[in-house]
């Protein structure tokens, strides 16, 4: 029995016959308890595949950019400001440039592959700072994009902290 606790939250982590259970459960430790015992019996009796939802890249920038800095319907209506926003802006120039590049419609058509490619592109014309920023960026994106089970597994987590020299 696994059961993490992010923020004021706890969520399951749990495998069941090779498949992984993510779940949010509860701000109350005992009652998180209780739902995951009640998820692992549920899986246990009835295992089912679960439908797959696919995620427009559009709608999932636009949540994560909503959670993390608190900005709604960014990837439309933001451009660039100075103070509390500026974070927001830049992270989603990175990402719309990202999809621009790798030409993706759904979050999960996103791979290592397409990352790699996009990360040599920007190499040429950016420093090595800004490079480690935008490294950051797609790596919290498709965390997230994980922890809310919009893709299985996030294609950034195997960006390298390679040379960045030109």
């Amino acid at each position: 029995m696994a059961i993490i606790k992010r923020g004021s939250k706890y969520y399951s982590n749990i495998t069941i016959n090779g498949k992984r259970i993510r779940k949010a459960l509860s701000t109350d430790l005992k009652t998180s308890k209780m739902m995951l015992k009640s998820i692992e019996v549920q899986e246990l009796l009835h295992p089912e595949e679960p439908e797959q939802v696919r995620i427009m890249f559009k709608d999932a920038v636009d949540e994560f950019i909503n959670e993390c800095y608190e900005v709604e319907n960014a990837y439309d209506t933001l451009r660039y400001f100075k103070g509390k926003v500026t974070m927001a802006c830049s992270v989603l120039n990175h990402l719309k440039a990202y999809q621009a590049h790798s030409k993706i419609q759904y979050v999960d058509e996103a791979t290592f592959a397409n990352l790699s490619a996009y990360m040599r592109y920007r190499k040429k014309e950016l420093s090595n700072n800004t490079m480690m920023k935008i490294r950051g960026y797609l790596n919290r994106f498709f965390t997230f994009a994980e922890n809310s089970d919009w893709i299985v597994k996030s294609p950034a987590k195997k960006l390298k902290k390679y040379s960045m020299n030109k």
